[in-house]
Parts: C-alpha cells; structure tokens; sequence
C-alpha cells in the first residue's frame, strides 16, 4: 500500500506457475472482443502511448470457484483488492466499494487484425 500512495502505481507479479501462466496466455489469444478503447479514455486505462489491442474480462465473483488460468489469475487480483479495501480510507483518502473487471492488453497478431480493430473502434 505504501507503493500506491507514494508512487501512484506498483507492479505486482503472480508467480502462479508456468503451466497456469501459459494456459492464461493461450485463452487470452482465442478471447473475442477485442478492441481498441475510445481515444480518450485510453490513456486512463492503458496508460499514454499505448499500443495494441484490449478485452474485458467477465466479472468475478468471490462466491465463485475459478479453474481457468486467466479465472485464477483474475482472482488473484481480487483477492488483492479486497485486502487492500481496510487501508483505502486511510492511506488513499478515499472508500473502495468494489473492482471494474479484469481488462487484458495484448499485441496484434497481425497489420490485418490492428487494421479491422481500428475500423471497429469505439468513438
């Protein structure tokens, strides 16, 4: 938490396994829906200059049980967030009622694929 407060932002890895990180990977390249954001809103979520591509994860729910490996490492950040949820009020001066869903960034495959997403974008 002393991260977020100081720097504004920390990077967090899940060391959850190769097996599981490569079964994310691989579920993530047959997801439909990928997208480019609004132009204005990418910055915010993808941080300035952002290439590629982004999807959104369905919501998790805690009441759940999860057996995919982007389901686990989704969790993972929940589980992350509900942890942090005492410390919010103090640290960051402000009240956390929940998370928005996971949203995954990825490369493009390919010029056709960057391309047709462009077309589809939101505006």
């Amino acid at each position: 938490a002393d991260k977020l407060v100081t720097k504004g932002h920390c990077l967090i890895q899940c060391h959850l396994g190769s097996e599981l990180n490569e079964e994310a990977v691989q579920q993530a390249k047959q997801l439909d829906g990928w997208k480019r954001l609004i132009e204005e809103l990418e910055p915010a979520y993808l941080g300035r200059e952002a290439e590629g591509k982004a999807a959104w994860l369905e919501s998790d729910s805690l009441e759940t049980e999860v057996s995919t490996g982007l389901g686990l490492i989704d969790r993972t950040i929940s589980e992350l967030a509900y942890a942090l949820e005492p410390l919010a009020t103090t640290m960051f001066g402000f009240g956390v009622i929940g998370r928005t869903d996971g949203l995954l960034r990825a490369p493009f495959s390919s010029r056709d694929e960057e391309e047709r997403i462009f077309e589809e974008r939101e505006v």
